[in-house]
C-alpha cells in the first residue's frame, strides 16, 4: 500500500510539472520580451500606433508577401498641356509644381491642380503620387483617385491615420471600395514596417575636433526626405565648426512605403532609437553633459516628450513647430529632476492649428517645472524645412540657453 505523503506528493509533482509545460507554450511566441533595452514591449505582433496591422478584409499579396491592388482600374493619363497661366510646366522643378498646385488647389482649381501635379509625378521619382489622388478626389473622379491611392500606398507611402481625417478624400471615404481600399492600407503599411528599415542617420562633427568634450545635438525630422532640409552639409558643417557640437540627424522608426517613414508614435520604441543614437554619438566624440533634442513637427513633439520623461538621461529640447496627436503629452510619471532641464518652444504664428499646439506643450511643459521659452518664429511655406535665418541666429542661442542649464546641474546648482 502507498502511504498517503507519497500519493500526495506525486499528485502535486504532477500538477507542477503540467503549470509549467502550459507557461512555457503559452512564453513561447513572438510577442515582443522586455529586456534593459527594451523594457516597455508591448504585447501584440505588428502593433503601429497602438494598433494592428491586421487588414479588416482579405488582402491578397504576391510570392513575397506583398500586398496586391485590389482593384484593377485603366491607368489615367499623365499627358497634361505643357504650360498653364503663361507658365512652362515642363522647366519647373519638382519643388515648384508641388507647391503651383497646392496653390491651384486651395483656389479650388482642382483641374489646373491635376494638370500640374501630373508634371509633378513624372519627375517625382514616385514622389507626388498622393497628392494627385487628394486632388482627383477633391475634383470628384474617385475611379482616377482610387487608381493614384493604390499606386501612392505601394511606391510612395501614405500613412493609414492620414488618410482616416484628410478632408481631401472625402469624396474617396463615400465610395463603396473604400473600405477594401483602407484594408489594402492597412497591410501595405504592415508590410512595409516589417520588411524595410528607414533608420537613416547622419553625424555632422567639428572639422578641428581634437578630443575635448563637445555638447551633442540629436535632430528629429518628421521623416526621412526631411534629412536634406534638416541636415544641408554646409549648413550644418558651419553650425558645428562654429559652436563645437557634433549633430546627429535621427531617422523615424517606423516605415510605411519604400520611401518614407514615421515616428512611430510609441514613445518607448522611439526611445530606444534615439538612445542607440547617444551611444553611437558617445563613441564619436567625447559628450559634454547629457545630449540636446531639436525636432520638428511629429518629431518636435516627441523630442519634448523623451526629454520630459527623461531628464536623468537628456539636457532638454527644442521644439520647432510641435504636431502631436490627441494624446498631448504621454509622460506618465513626472522626475523632481525636469525642474533642471530648459525647453524652447517654437510656433508659426501664420499657422493657428501649429501655433496652439505650441502653446499647449508649453504649458504642459512649464506647469511641469521647467524652464520654458515660447518663441514665435515664420516657418516657410508648408511648414517644411528650417529657414536659414533660423538656423543662422537662433538655433546657437537656443543651445546655449538648455547647455546653460545642464552644466549648472551638473556642477550641483539648479537654474533659476
Amino acid at each position: 500500500m502507498v502511504p498517503t505523503f507519497a500519493r500526495y506528493s506525486a499528485r502535486y509533482t504532477c500538477i507542477g510539472v503540467t503549470v509549467l509545460a502550459v507557461c512555457g507554450l503559452t512564453s513561447c511566441d513572438n510577442k515582443p520580451k522586455r529586456s534593459p533595452d527594451n523594457p516597455y514591449a508591448r504585447k501584440g505582433g505588428d502593433n503601429y500606433r497602438g494598433q494592428n496591422f491586421r487588414p479588416r478584409a482579405r488582402i491578397d499579396r504576391d510570392k513575397d508577401g506583398r500586398p496586391i491592388a485590389p482593384y484593377k482600374i485603366e491607368e489615367p493619363s499623365l499627358k497634361s498641356p505643357a504650360e498653364l497661366n503663361g507658365k512652362k510646366l515642363s522647366s519647373l522643378e519638382f519643388k515648384e509644381l508641388h507647391q503651383l498646385a497646392s496653390k491651384l488647389a486651395k483656389a479650388k482649381q482642382y483641374q489646373d491642380a491635376i494638370t500640374v501635379q501630373k508634371w509633378a509625378v513624372q519627375i517625382g521619382d514616385g514622389r507626388g503620387q498622393y497628392n494627385l489622388c487628394c486632388y482627383y478626389s477633391r475634383a470628384g473622379e474617385t475611379d482616377n483617385a482610387a487608381y493614384w491611392f493604390q499606386r501612392a500606398a505601394l511606391e510612395e507611402g501614405v500613412y493609414i491615420d492620414t488618410v482616416r481625417s484628410d478632408a481631401d478624400l472625402r469624396n474617396l471615404r463615400q465610395t463603396s471600395r473604400w473600405r477594401l481600399l483602407r484594408s489594402f492600407l492597412h497591410a501595405v503599411n504592415g508590410y512595409f514596417a516589417r520588411q524595410y528599415e528607414l533608420q537613416s542617420e547622419r553625424f555632422i562633427k567639428p572639422k578641428e575636433y581634437k578630443g575635448k568634450h563637445i555638447p551633442v545635438v540629436i535632430v528629429m525630422p518628421r521623416m526621412p526626405a526631411d534629412m536634406e532640409l534638416h541636415f544641408q552639409e554646409d549648413r550644418f558643417r558651419k553650425l558645428a565648426d562654429k559652436l563645437r557640437i557634433l549633430f546627429v540627424g535621427a531617422g523615424p522608426t517606423s516605415p510605411i512605403g519604400p520611401y518614407w517613414s514615421v515616428w512611430s508614435g510609441s514613445q518607448p520604441q522611439d526611445l530606444i532609437r534615439i538612445r542607440s543614437l547617444a551611444k553611437k554619438a558617445s563613441r564619436r566624440v567625447r559628450m559634454k553633459g547629457k545630449p540636446i533634442l531639436l525636432g520638428q513637427g511629429y518629431g518636435g513633439h516627441l523630442a519634448g516628450e523623451i526629454a520630459a520623461a527623461r531628464p536623468q538621461e537628456y539636457a532638454g529640447a527644442i521644439l520647432l513647430a510641435p504636431l502631436r496627436d490627441n494624446q498631448g503629452m504621454r509622460v506618465p510619471h513626472r522626475s523632481h529632476l525636469i525642474r533642471d532641464r530648459r525647453f524652447v518652444v517654437v510656433a508659426d504664428p501664420k499657422d493657428a492649428s501649429s501655433f496652439d499646439q505650441a502653446k499647449e506643450d508649453y504649458k504642459w511643459l512649464r506647469d511641469a517645472g521647467a524652464k520654458v521659452r515660447l518663441e514665435s518664429v515664420e516657418f516657410p511655406k508648408g511648414g517644411i524645412g528650417i529657414p536659414p535665418p533660423l538656423f543662422q541666429k537662433k538655433i546657437p542661442e537656443w543651445i546655449k540657453f538648455i547647455e546653460d542649464a545642464s552644466a549648472q546641474q551638473d556642477r550641483g546648482t539648479t537654474p533659476r
